[in-house]
């Protein structure tokens, strides 16, 4: 489980808030990332290509999803303005499912957006394969 919580204008509130309920609900692991440039693209690699389920506000650096493992979720939040954003792409990825919540709350309301977690965790485990 990795959360993109970027720290520009894109940036939803709240997404700390949803980590938080990820771990004390859920029970699994949550990394986040503030800067993708604080690490090595080795580094970045490696963290989401062990990612099951992927929340990112949407734009440039949200294309990393695009190493997500295979079967694994990506869920791209956006304000109505820029709404599916990046469905050109994301859309035509068979490997990685992607979801997409629109809204122009800031911060952003957690619940839907954790029924989206489960639902991607629940995907991925159909697969056979462990999630993080």
């Amino acid at each position: 489980m990795l959360i993109w919580d970027r720290p520009d204008k894109r940036k939803f509130k709240g997404l700390d808030q949803l980590a938080n309920r990820i771990r004390r609900e859920l029970n699994v692991t949550v990394i986040v990332v503030e800067d993708w440039g604080k690490h090595t693209i080795e580094e970045q690699l490696a963290m989401i290509g062990e990612t099951t389920v992927h929340v990112t506000s949407v734009g440039g650096g949200s294309y990393i999803a695009l190493h997500l493992p295979r079967g694994a979720t990506t869920i791209r939040i956006s304000r109505k303005e820029d709404s599916l954003m990046d469905s050109w792409v994301f859309d035509f990825v068979g490997y990685v499912h992607a979801t997409y919540h629109n809204t122009d709350e800031n911060p952003v309301n957690v619940d839907p957006l954790m029924n989206y977690v489960i639902a991607g965790m629940e995907r991925y485990e159909e697969f056979g394969l462990p999630f993080n």
